[in-house]
């Protein structure tokens, strides 16, 4: 099976739906042990989107957008799984609803940016991949997946998500899925 980082533009309609499924499976196999540590969830949306969730436990400190240095070959491991994939990718940042201000972040916006942007530079540094391939977006508070009503939900809320945009932007057949799709976790 090739990934798509070696599927030349003209083949890629030849990537089927078992091929897709591979991949989801590849990535889950790749963070099996951090999937059942509870450091990060995958979930697909069986529209040639993989999304990695990295939960703040263990990623980052309260407050803090300087990843833990144990967390470093997690990330390491997801930094492989992108170059080996392929395609276009999203990191986007999340909080809680919790007000945030300190001396370093004065709202919930920058925070989750520069958490997004750490990731980044870490997966641009270990994959070798083009920055070209990258997109950032600080959700702050506006994309719960959980409530925000208990310490629970809040703890789920804050995340950093990785989010692999499977294919080709620039191919006739699939950049405006992929487009679309890119343009739904940046807005």
């Amino acid at each position: 099976m090739r990934s798509f980082a070696e599927v030349p533009l003209n083949e890629e309609m030849a990537i089927t739906e078992e091929d897709l499924a591979e991949d989801l499976e590849k990535v889950k196999e790749h963070l099996a042990v951090e999937i059942q540590e509870g450091l990060v969830e995958v979930d697909d949306d069986g529209e040639r989107v993989i999304t990695i969730r990295i939960r703040e436990t263990g990623s980052f400190p309260s407050g803090s957008a300087d990843m833990d240095r144990d967390f470093l070959p997690v990330i390491n491991k997801i930094a492989v799984l992108v170059e080996d994939i392929g395609g276009h990718v999203v990191i986007a940042g999340h909080t809680d609803k919790l007000p945030i201000y300190n001396q370093r972040f004065h709202s919930n916006w920058e925070l989750s940016a520069a958490r997004a942007a750490t990731v980044l530079e870490r997966i641009v540094e270990v994959s070798g991949r083009s920055a070209s391939y990258f997109r950032l977006a600080g959700h702050a508070d506006t994309r719960p997946i959980d409530t925000n009503d208990t310490a629970e939900g809040r703890a789920r809320n804050r995340r950093v998500e990785v989010i692999l945009l499977r294919g080709s932007i620039d191919d006739a057949a699939t950049g405006p899925a992929i487009r679309g799709r890119e343009a739904s976790v940046m807005d």
